[in-house]
């Protein structure tokens, strides 16, 4: 798997997020329409549009895949650096045998976007420095400890308080980018093999004995409930596969269907709504 073909993949991940995110915006306007009589409806309906509309604007721009050399599989999001995607070379070897799993990891960091993991994850990271600093204040109010506390105590504060953060957010993120490849007509089936391929990954790292830590494997966990949680909502998004009519669709005919409404907009208003 090359940065191109990355590149070509996520084109084809993007269009269909752009659907997703047009059907939501307009059954929001329909609901704007619907609701005259309630101001405080209005209200909320108005603020969900405009949270919509600026993802649809940061989604409109050009995003770009980064490749970097790392031999170890990660990719990640970063609020730092906005509309690019970075994957490392150890991914596109070890997790990405398939175009379908390729896309799968691509719509799942997208999802992390368009679903403000990455803006969350920010605001966690100045909370647990906020919490670290007030403790110390109280343990050493002399500041004798200074630095040297700061440094184990905000590390462990973060993976206590991020643990259950982050495995909240990649459920979130595999729904959301599970039913972004169903709309962008990869196979929802074929997509999951890759919780195989990190699972004979982890395997094959504990053969050899290597004691590293897999970055991919630490930020995104792989447990047993992730893969069972895919599993059943396994039908729902090869529905939403079907009613694309992707089981006879070529990618030229994709690309020409790809402004129709989503198959699934109410689907999606679960995800992406009051974000």
């Amino acid at each position: 798997v090359t940065g191109e073909k990355s590149q070509r993949v996520f084109r084809r991940i993007k269009m269909a997020a752009q659907r997703i995110l047009k059907s939501n915006i307009d059954q929001i306007k329909a609901e704007i329409e619907a609701s005259q009589d309630s101001p405080s409806l209005q209200l909320l309906l108005h603020e969900e549009l405009s949270l919509l509309q600026v993802k649809q604007m940061h989604l409109a721009k050009s995003w770009k895949i980064v490749v970097t050399d790392n031999e170890l599989p990660n990719a990640f999001v970063n609020g730092f650096l906005p509309r690019r995607i970075f994957l490392t070379k150890g991914l596109l070897k070890e997790f990405c045998k398939t175009e379908e799993e390729l896309a799968l990891v691509l719509s799942h960091e997208l999802s992390h976007f368009l679903l403000g993991h990455t803006k969350d994850i920010l605001m966690v990271n100045a909370v647990v420095q906020v919490i670290a600093v007030s403790l110390i204040s109280i343990i050493d109010p002399t500041g004798g400890l200074g630095s040297f506390v700061l440094e184990l105590v905000i590390p462990w504060l973060g993976s206590i308080i991020g643990a259950s953060f982050s495995r909240d957010q990649e459920h979130q993120a595999d729904d959301f980018g599970f039913e972004i490849i169903a709309n962008a007509c990869y196979e929802p089936r074929k997509a999951l093999s890759i919780f195989g391929n990190m699972q004979a990954f982890t395997e094959k790292m504990k053969s050899e004995g290597f004691g590293i830590v897999v970055p991919m494997l630490s930020t995104h966990p792989m447990d047993e409930d992730r893969f069972r949680n895919q599993l059943e909502n396994l039908e729902e998004n090869r529905e939403i596969y079907k009613n694309n009519n992707c089981d006879d669709s070529l990618i030229d005919k994709f690309f020409k269907i790809w402004a129709k409404p989503s198959a699934n907009p109410s689907a999606m208003s679960k995800h992406l709504m009051r974000r």
